[in-house]
């Protein structure tokens, strides 16, 4: 598939037919364990991780589709699997949720969880800001560890990058699984 082929309705298509796609390839590997977008759309190309004036513009095409796929809601977009950005069809969703052992969540994931299932989607800024609000303090390595475990366990999904908030880093955006996807079933 070239480079060409990189749109919503192509990525979509892929992710449903393969189940599991990640946003791109793991670094320093010579093959994924997941294929990524950047292999389908852009086969034999050399990936440049730079985000400078000559970054590659297929790596920024590819950052920006991943947000535009996320917001359809045709698939799951989170950090599932071995911390890594991963587009899920929602079959493949399905068959993941019917197979996954229910782990006792820690409780900043729950609090997280409780927010998010009362009000969705919300940025990472938003959920901190409530937090704070209400006297919890968490630090930073654990509020993304709590959104990685509720993540993993496929109780939120990611809406990539807000555009509610401006910035020089745009804030992600998250949502309860079962408000967003209330067929998807355990």
């Amino acid at each position: 598939m070239a480079a060409s082929k990189a749109n919503l309705q192509s990525a979509i298509r892929e992710v449903e037919r393969l189940g599991r796609v990640a946003i791109f390839p793991e670094k320093n590997r010579k093959k994924s364990s997941i294929i990524s977008l950047w292999e389908l759309f852009y086969p034999r190309t050399p990936m440049r991780w730079e985000w400078d004036e000559s970054a590659d513009k297929g790596v920024v095409k590819l950052w920006w589709l991943k947000n535009e796929v996320a917001r359809t809601q045709k698939v799951l977009y989170g950090r599932f699997f071995s911390n890594r950005p991963v587009l899920v069809s929602l079959a493949e969703a399905q068959r993941i949720l019917k197979s996954l052992k229910s782990q006792p969540l820690s409780p900043l994931a729950r609090e997280i969880l409780l927010r998010l299932e009362d009000n969705s989607p919300q940025t990472k800024r938003m959920i901190g800001r409530e937090l704070r609000g209400d006297g919890w303090e968490p630090t930073r390595a654990e509020f993304e560890r709590a959104l990685l475990e509720l993540q993993r366990n496929f109780k939120i999904v990611s809406l990539g990058d807000s555009e509610r908030e401006k910035g020089p880093m745009p804030s992600s955006e998250y949502a309860a699984l079962a408000l967003l996807f209330p067929n998807l079933k355990t």
